[in-house]
């Protein structure tokens, strides 16, 4: 386990949108200049935010590659909580009500499309 590694490419990810789009048309490829074991290679690849912190990855850098990759997303901040959350939208910052559940259903909506994005082939964003 090499967290030293993943925050590297973390780090490098955020520091250079080339590297990005990069990493974006061939994960694989782009991770195989560095030392990681498949079960990071899977979490990197997915950018899964919940087993990446539970590893011990900075916080702050997932969170800066999280909005790296969705970028001119406004909802990427209630993703990314929702992630972190083990997939539940947790109300912790107090939105009234009606709001609160609106967000949740936009989320809830991106997601299902981006599932579909996915099934059908489509390549794009992490999130």
């Amino acid at each position: 386990m090499s967290i030293h590694a993943i925050e590297r490419i973390l780090w490098e990810l955020g520091d250079d949108k080339r590297r990005v789009r990069r990493f974006v048309e061939d994960p694989d490829a782009y991770l195989a200049n560095y030392a990681l074991s498949e079960a990071e290679r899977k979490m990197v690849k997915a950018l899964d935010v919940k087993a990446l912190s539970a590893l011990g990855v900075s916080n702050m850098l997932i969170l800066s590659a999280w909005n790296m990759f969705n970028s001119g997303n406004p909802l990427a901040i209630f993703e990314y909580l929702r992630n972190m959350n083990g997939g539940r939208m947790v109300n912790r910052m107090k939105i009234p009500g009606w709001q609160f559940v609106f967000i949740r259903s936009i989320v809830a909506s991106r997601r299902i499309w981006h599932t579909l994005l996915r099934a059908a082939g489509a390549k794009g964003k992490m999130g």
